[in-house]
């Protein structure tokens, strides 16, 4: 969720490190990026010809933790994934099915050490990557499956860009093509000239990866610690697992979204407007709902949830100037939950929440004058128009509307072989603001194999905040993928 709450601290947070734009138009329209063809009349056979292609890669990512002081070891991860996908084109419909599948073999070792929870959340996972079928006519196009779309023009950060869910697990550290999740949704399309009209359902709630209340990469894992909440986070609890319960469900009705856009690409300009019926990605806690007194210490914790719906409307623009590119973004977040929570005494702890107008805006620069590099540039911000936080009974339990300042240096060498990228993310309040520095180089040594090796640095601040607690999580990581096609 965006805004003032636990949900806006995470949502906005997961976009620290990846182009809030992660797909180019060309991967964000159904099928492969194509305009639906305008009739069967411009062939000139009516021949039904059929084309298809397997796709994938296989990738290893390992990583040391550097500081490991509150980690059961320097062993970060072990991950070994395989993604295909398989694409069949006729001359009016297309058909994309996709699957993710990985382990993580790092939690074989001290395995004990890790609560139910974590290995949820980070030693397994199989599930469908962009999956759907999509039939075109004169400047239609519908498609269902699962799905994902990209909103606005932000390329670090994002303010409009809230259809799909993120993989929250490690920000600051995925790679971007594995952060938006496709959800099940159905995607009516139309174009005209350089106009394009969208109507999108959304029909699946899908929040599980993230990490869990007291994961290492949590944002409340600090301010929960650091809290007479503490006394119930026993050593049996976290192993038997303490995580969230979800409301409402997966599949319930009352996890049904819709969104619309409209966009328009010009030579000089491009422009979108957006509007949309969401609920809050991740959610606002409810902790009212649990019953400590009554826990033996070594119950599982499932801590509630809240998914509340908002609206959301908001507007992109992009212009080039030369060698450079300005981009903005504007959004108004109306009802939208906002998480308070008063941790200071065990006989008053107080979790709510209250709805507020949130207004949220982006501006970037992004300069592609430098031969085979690019630098961008991003701010963010946003405002409820309280002039003090002390129009709250019960203070936030992250800081309200911290600003984001984004900076990220590509450069490649080598006929392009070698590239060199350096990403660097302050986060505030403006007082004793945290941080992120990322620097990275990744070599393709023979085609389609490349080899990434990197480093990420946590600057956690003095006071709460989205990195408060991060400072045992800097990692040294090492990246294999092997990219392969076939017709």
């Amino acid at each position: 969720m965006r805004g003032r709450s636990i949900g806006l601290a995470c949502c906005v947070a997961s976009l620290w490190l990846g182009q809030a734009r992660a797909q180019t138009d060309a991967d964000d329209a159904v099928g492969w990026g194509e305009q639906p063809t305008s009739d069967a009349s411009d062939t000139e056979s009516t021949t039904s010809r059929v084309q298809a292609g397997m796709s994938g890669f296989l990738r290893s990512d390992w990583a040391m933790w550097t500081r490991p002081k509150q980690q059961p070891n320097r062993f970060a991860k072990s991950r070994q994934s395989l993604d295909l996908e398989l694409r069949v084109r006729g001359d009016h419909v297309r058909l994309v099915l996709g699957v993710h599948a990985m382990y993580d073999f790092a939690y074989l070792l001290d395995r004990e050490q890790y609560g139910a929870a974590t290995l949820d959340a980070y030693e397994v996972l199989v599930r469908a990557r962009d999956s759907y079928i999509a039939f075109s006519g004169n400047h239609v196009e519908l498609g269902a499956g699962f799905q994902r779309v990209a909103f606005g023009a932000g390329e670090l950060f994002s303010v409009v860009d809230v259809v799909n869910p993120r993989d929250e697990r490690e920000p600051g550290l995925s790679d971007l093509e594995d952060r938006r999740l496709p959800v099940l949704m159905s995607r009516l399309t139309t174009f005209w000239k350089q106009h394009r009209v969208e109507l999108i359902g959304v029909h699946e709630a899908f929040f599980q990866l993230r990490p869990p209340p007291l994961g290492f990469y949590s944002p409340v894992r600090a301010p929960i610690v650091d809290s007479p909440l503490a006394v119930f986070i026993t050593p049996e609890r976290v192993k038997a697992g303490i995580d969230y319960d979800d409301d409402p469900g997966r599949w319930a009705w009352a996890s049904q979204q819709a969104f619309g856009r409209w966009t328009f690409s010009g030579e000089k300009v491009e422009a979108g407007l957006y509007a949309g019926s969401a609920i809050g990605y991740p959610g606002v806690i409810d902790i009212d709902a649990v019953d400590f007194v009554s826990l033996a210490a070594d119950d599982a914790l499932r801590i509630p949830l809240l998914h509340k719906r908002y609206t959301t409307v908001g507007a992109s623009v992009a212009k080039p100037f030369g060698d450079w590119l300005v981009h903005g973004e504007l959004a108004a977040d109306i009802d939208l939950p906002v998480q308070l929570a008063d941790l200071t005494d065990l006989g008053s702890i107080d979790f709510t929440f209250e709805r507020r107008n949130l207004v949220r805006w982006l501006a970037g620069l992004r300069y592609t004058g430098i031969k085979s590099g690019a630098i961008t540039l991003e701010y963010t911000q946003g405002s409820t128009g309280d002039v003090i936080q002390d129009d709250y009974a019960t203070p936030p339990l992250l800081p309200i509307n911290p600003f984001f300042l984004g900076a990220r240096w590509q450069q490649a060498f080598v006929r392009d072989r070698l590239v060199v990228e350096a990403v660097g993310v302050m986060v505030g309040p403006r007082q004793n603001p945290g941080g992120f520095l990322r620097g990275q180089l990744t070599y393709e040594v023979v085609d389609n194999f490349r080899i990434t090796a990197g480093y990420v640095f946590y600057i956690p601040g003095d006071v709460p905040s989205l990195l408060n607690g991060f400072a045992q999580n800097d990692r040294l990581f090492l990246r294999f993928r092997y990219d392969f096609a076939s017709d």
